[in-house]
């Protein structure tokens, strides 16, 4: 089985960041790249915007967030359903964060995007973390996806050269693939990790490693996408913050026994998890790859995807973490 060596980011819900004032700067591990502040309502660089439906409001928050300071998106899905009807409520506040976008910003009107390359080296890390937090008002109910990407420049600066490395929530003629984890809908906050060693642009089907790899001394923006989810209704409100670079070992969901590899000794255990409860039988949980709630044929065929074989610790497609 030909196999990409290709890491995975796991990307949050559309964001891009600027960072101006660290400009060629290497980032170092446990840096927090951007903490949101009260700039959001604004398209000049290291501030951020929103839009897209079903967006009914957005900004700085400090009422719910840990520090004082936080940014904010919150749409109602069920309106928007009626209103524009469900093909078009499918991205809560896309587009978020800084770094350059490829199209003028509808908040910023004559500035264009309003924001620049954040030209940021995250070489020394292995991926990032985000703080999130989900409210729901009333009866609304969970399943918005968070999803992170990065581009660089690949030393050009032309958009149509840049790579996006992305994790997206499901990979066309791969209807198994999804490994977006919904957004914990307990209105607490949780850490949400993101691997981007190896990404580049072939993150498809068809991808072959190496092909457009991301340069990430180069990297120039970073967006969070809120994508929609099966069971989201209702008021969705999204409070986040902190991306921090992290230089941990990326965790492969499929190797159970913790030895960097996924072999049989994992397709034992898998085995013994077919058909349990993730939700109430924790031990297994980790063998929910598309986080739908079950352990079934289709997480089978997501882990025969990721089944390299004993002391293989290379080579992964990045739905594998």
């Amino acid at each position: 089985m030909n196999k990409k060596s290709v890491g995975m980011l796991a990307v949050l819900g559309g964001l891009l960041i600027v960072s101006s004032a660290r400009a060629g700067e290497v980032i170092a591990p446990g840096t927090v790249i951007f903490d949101m502040d009260t700039h959001t309502e604004f398209c000049d660089p290291d501030f951020w915007s929103f839009f897209g439906y079903p967006t009914v409001d957005f900004g700085s928050n400090g009422a719910d967030s840990e520090d004082g300071t936080a940014v904010f998106t919150s749409g109602d899905w069920t309106s928007c359903d009626l209103v524009y009807g469900p093909s078009a409520c499918q991205f809560l506040g896309a587009k978020h964060g800084g770094g350059r976008l490829c199209c003028g910003q509808p908040l910023c009107g004559g500035l264009g995007s309003g924001v620049r390359d954040a030209d940021d080296d995250l070489s020394l890390g292995t991926g990032v973390t985000m703080r999130i937090r989900l409210i729901l008002v009333d009866d609304a109910q969970p399943g918005v996806r968070p999803q992170f990407q990065l581009t660089d420049t690949n030393g050009l600066e032309t958009l149509d050269t840049d790579t996006v490395a992305v994790v997206p929530r499901s990979i066309p003629g791969k209807p198994w693939i999804n490994r977006t984890p919904p957004l914990a809908g307990d209105g607490l906050w949780h850490t949400y990790t993101f691997w981007f060693n190896g990404l580049d642009r072939s993150y498809d089907a068809s991808a072959v490693a190496g092909v457009d790899p991301l340069n990430l001394t180069d990297v120039n923006s970073y967006k969070l996408i809120f994508r929609r989810g099966p069971t989201t209704s209702g008021n969705n409100k999204i409070v986040f913050d902190k991306i921090t670079l992290i230089d941990d070992a990326p965790v492969l969901w499929a190797d159970e026994d913790g030895d960097n590899d996924v072999d049989l000794d994992d397709y034992g255990r898998f085995q013994a998890c077919f058909g349990q409860d993730p939700a109430t039988n924790a031990a297994c949980a980790r063998f929910d790859a598309n986080y739908d709630g079950a352990i079934d044929i289709v997480d089978l065929q997501n882990f025969h995807e990721c089944l390299e074989g004993p002391d293989v610790e290379t080579g992964f497609f990045p739905w594998c973490y």
